[in-house]
């Protein structure tokens, strides 16, 4: 199966892109790449097969949440840009008309 020059432009009117000459060949040969390794893909017998559903067989490996040291604030602060006292110095993110 090949996409015609007429179905990538369809394509790309439905996408709403704009594509120049150069651009549209190199879709439409990217498309067709894709086409022909699922092409390729189809003629393999996967009858007995199960499908992949993870990358791996690990389950939950997320490690147990157990609280380290803690930091003191003045560890924290004393190698920070800019801080005060007790508080880190960073710049206006929101403007005060909001």
């Amino acid at each position: 199966m090949k996409v015609s020059q007429e179905e990538l432009e369809k394509i790309a009117h439905l996408a709403r892109i704009e594509l120049n000459e150069a651009e549209k060949e190199s879709m439409l040969n990217d498309f067709n790449k894709i086409l022909t390794f699922v092409e390729k893909v189809r003629e393999l017998n996967l009858e007995e097969e199960e499908p992949l559903v993870y990358l791996s067989d690990r389950k939950n490996a997320l490690r147990e949440d157990i609280p380290g040291k803690e930091v003191s604030q003045q560890d924290a602060l004393k190698n920070s840009a800019d801080h005060d006292t007790d508080y880190f110095k960073v710049p206006r993110m929101l403007n005060s008309d909001n």
